[in-house]
């Protein structure tokens, strides 16, 4: 018997699933979304459609520009019915495919970002992506930025409280853009603003990458990376938010002639500081914050603009401790309650 009710169910990505015990009471326990959907694809589907609208306006005013900015593209790729209306017989992948092959990747997109865009009317600060009990925002302050950041981010990584995009975005607030793979709006936006600059790359470590200062002297010959990087014009970087197999399809979608950068000097002897996420092999520990703040070094901004960007991390790391312990803490709770009732 599912007792949650449909939309507290997509918020929390579980179902409540509960058995009568002989004294009366009831044991509940916990079933991923998951596994619903693949139990009953038609009644999972159904759920699932009902709830993939969204209203921008319910985010609040205080949701910054890059949230309404999500917000309103996903509304606009919802608002569009698929051709056909979905039998009873059929599951949510008949109803997919009555989209055009080159709109089914967005529609996903929509789908599952509207989800994830529904936390935020519960107790997801839209900011900093922690619960508003653990919020860092009174603490992470805008930082000078001449240069244009993209932060070109696989949509699992929207959201996510461990993620680490999200203080690049309220660390420069005005420079920094973030585009969700699977948006065409957005994606295009960004396209637009790199095609044909001289002044573009990619951090990603490609096998034709060079260093910023080799890039830089190609760019300006005579210069150096001081010179191109924290005095001169601004350079327009994508930064590639996600897992290294996501960071890989991710780079695959943009334009091969658009120049790849690897970390140069400023990574030599760097100790990853992200502990969220561990590797066994050191440089790929490295956050997508750590590598934008390594990458501005070798550029040549100040030591004193980048490390407050590590400082941020830090805050980050241990206010998603104090959320995780206190989550665990009430499930332990939960769990002792269940066992006394037996």
């Amino acid at each position: 018997l599912v007792t949650m009710s449909s939309s507290r169910l997509l918020r929390s990505g579980s179902a409540g699933l509960s058995f009568p015990l002989r004294d009366g009471g009831v044991c509940v326990k916990r079933a991923r979304l998951s596994s619903i959907w693949r139990t009953n694809d038609r009644v999972g589907s159904a759920i699932f459609s009902r709830k993939v609208t969204v209203d921008a306006s319910a985010l609040g005013s205080q949701a910054p520009e890059h949230i309404r900015r999500i917000s309103d593209e996903v509304a606009r790729l919802l608002s569009k019915p698929p051709a056909a209306t979905m039998p009873e017989t059929e599951g949510k992948a008949w109803e997919i495919k009555q989209y055009p092959p080159q709109e089914r990747e967005s529609v996903i997109t929509a789908r599952k970002l509207a989800t994830k865009l529904s936390y935020l009317q519960g107790e997801t600060c839209p900011h900093c992506w922690l619960q508003r009990n653990h919020c860092i925002c009174s603490q992470v302050q805008p930082l000078p930025m001449r240069h244009r950041l993209w932060i070109y981010s696989h949509l699992d990584e929207v959201l996510l409280a461990a993620d680490t995009s999200k203080l690049l975005l309220a660390a420069y607030p005005q420079t920094a853009r973030l585009v969700v793979n699977g948006l065409p709006s957005l994606e295009q936006e960004m396209k637009d603003a790199l095609a044909g600059s001289a002044r573009a790359f990619v951090l990603f470590p490609a096998e034709n990458a060079t260093s910023f200062d080799q890039l830089a002297a190609a760019v300006a010959p005579g210069g150096t990376a001081g010179d191109d990087g924290s005095e001169g014009e601004a350079w327009d970087i994508v930064v590639l938010d996600g897992t290294w197999e996501q960071a890989r399809k991710l780079n695959s979608r943009l334009d091969p002639e658009i120049p790849r950068v690897v970390l140069g000097r400023a990574l030599d002897g760097h100790v990853p500081a992200h502990t969220l996420r561990a590797h066994p092999t050191p440089f790929r520990r490295i956050s997508t914050l750590e590598a934008t703040a390594l990458l501005l070094r070798d550029m040549g901004l100040p030591r004193g603009e980048v490390a407050p960007l590590l400082a941020y991390l830090k805050l980050a790391d241990e206010a998603y401790y104090r959320q995780t312990e206190h989550a665990e803490s009430r499930r332990q709770t939960t769990r002792d309650d269940a066992w006394e009732l037996l």
